[in-house]
């Protein structure tokens, strides 16, 4: 590896006759050296010490862009941090600070760091993606080693370039927001938190206009971030067992491990933002909230074998109903507040953890709950919700049974006293589609999804929203 090393710097100082092959060589060589046989840490502090300062500006300089060399540097860093400590004399030599201020003035720095959002809008490759997860990774190592690394001046490009997502670089970088905070770097300045490229907009507003002139960004616009679809992806793929704290060492655990994808959202990052919103000295838009799929995910966290993940979505529950009874420009407000009502009394503990097929259940409810096109109710008739229920039978007196609706509206009763532990019952419910009857068959799971434990009261649930 020190081969490797002097030989790079060889190269990269002879400008005329400059080697780019040979170059990505020794950085693949000396990388694979780094990580299968590290030297002994004292001939690596003895050896190093004095070209470690030349090492580092020549490889800065020639290949900043490079994915390989930036995780060599990394795997370096951490034989000094970890093993050496700042005592070492490779350490004397360049301290971390200065490392960390070498990498963040470099010219392409901040085009690396929003890279991922021009590529959206380019179609460009993805080197500059592993460029800036490898870059990230670089700066996380430096920040663990040396906090003193961490000013208040880095949080808007490092915002800028959060993506709120599983990705393994956005779970770096919300690692490293962690760390920023924790090294009493004022965070409040930045709330309610924004994130890509508005957030850099927006926070540079800020720095130009000054604290007294500059308006925080609104509940609306803060939610707006939020793409729809990609929330109700993270509903259905949940990352059950995310730990709303993350530790230090635990920077990076594969979205696949988590049972979810790289692209849905991080709910250690949605979770504090939503508490946030629905402060009680905040101005909510709770049609918003629930109309852009907050509460589904809110919902969904309560299946979350993590108890503070948990804690955290009761809290967005309790806060969401407290406005709710205050809101008078919400005419859905009501359907609402019902399900609230059913998710709070069905907690016979405290912070109980939800079933996975229940959490899902009512975070499609509450999708589905606005959209008023997909209800099927005949308003002009002079029908009532009593009437709806007349035709619906209650399905707790048997467990075996098979149930047929002949009526031509798209809702049905079933009584809340239904234990989750029933098993064999079947519901056969006909719907008005397209001028024909659909006939739909359910095997076990209804009767399951529609228990919250709650006794002697009557659910209403359209079938023409849950079934399809």
């Amino acid at each position: 590896m020190l081969a490797c090393m002097k030989s790079l710097m060889c190269l990269v100082q002879n400008k005329e006759k400059r080697n780019k092959e040979l170059e990505e060589y020794l950085i693949e060589h000396g990388t694979q050296a780094a990580e299968e046989a590290p030297l002994e840490h004292a001939v690596f502090d003895k050896l190093v010490a004095g070209s470690w300062v030349q090492f580092v500006k020549c490889g800065l300089r020639a290949h900043y862009c490079n994915p390989r060399f930036l995780d060599w540097l990394c795997h370096l860093v951490v034989v000094i941090c970890n093993d050496l400590g700042k005592t070492s004399e490779v350490a004397k030599s360049l301290s971390l600070t200065t490392l960390h201020q070498m990498i963040l003035s470099h010219s392409q720095f901040l085009r690396i760091m929003l890279a991922e959002a021009e590529a959206e809008k380019s179609d460009k490759t993805r080197k500059d993606s592993e460029v800036k997860g490898s870059l990230v990774k670089l700066l996380l190592t430096i920040v663990q080693g040396d906090r003193q690394c961490c000013q208040t001046s880095h949080l808007t490009v490092l915002f800028g370039a959060y993506g709120a997502t599983l990705s393994e670089t956005d779970q770096r970088l919300l690692n490293l927001l962690q760390l920023y905070e924790a090294s009493g770097c004022k965070m409040q300045d930045y709330r309610p938190y924004m994130w890509g490229p508005e957030a850099v907009e927006r926070y540079t507003v800020r720095r130009n206009l000054g604290p007294s002139l500059w308006q925080e960004p609104t509940m609306d616009q803060v939610v707006g971030l939020l793409e729809p679809e990609l929330l109700w992806q993270t509903v259905l793929h949940f990352p059950l067992r995310r730990s709303l704290k993350v530790a230090n060492t635990e920077s990076f655990t594969a979205a696949d491990k988590l049972g979810s994808l790289p692209r849905c959202y991080d709910p250690c990052f949605l979770m504090p933002l939503f508490s946030h919103l629905v402060a009680p000295d905040r101005l909510v838009n709770c049609r918003k909230f629930v109309e852009q799929g907050c509460l589904s995910v809110t919902l969904a966290a309560l299946s979350s074998h993590d108890p503070a993940m948990r804690g955290a979505a009761c809290y967005v529950l309790h806060q969401l109903s407290l406005h709710l009874e205050t809101e008078r420009r919400f005419p859905e407000r009501l359907q609402v507040t019902y399900l609230l009502e059913c998710v709070r009394n069905s907690l016979e503990t405290e912070n109980l953890k939800f079933a996975c097929v229940i959490s899902v259940f009512l975070a499609k409810a509450a999708r589905l709950m606005l959209k008023w096109a997909y209800f099927e109710l005949d308003r002009s008739s002079e029908k009532s919700a009593s009437s709806v229920i007349n035709f619906a039978p209650d399905i707790t007196e048997e467990k075996d049974v098979r149930l047929t609706s002949r009526s031509t509206a798209s809702w049905f009763i079933v009584s809340k006293t239904c234990q989750i532990d029933t098993v064999g019952v079947e519901i056969v419910v006909h719907r008005v589609k397209t001028g024909s009857i659909d006939k739909v068959d359910i095997e076990v799971g209804v009767p399951v999804l529609i228990c919250f434990g709650v006794r002697e009261q009557l659910l209403l649930v359209q079938t023409s929203h849950w079934l399809s």
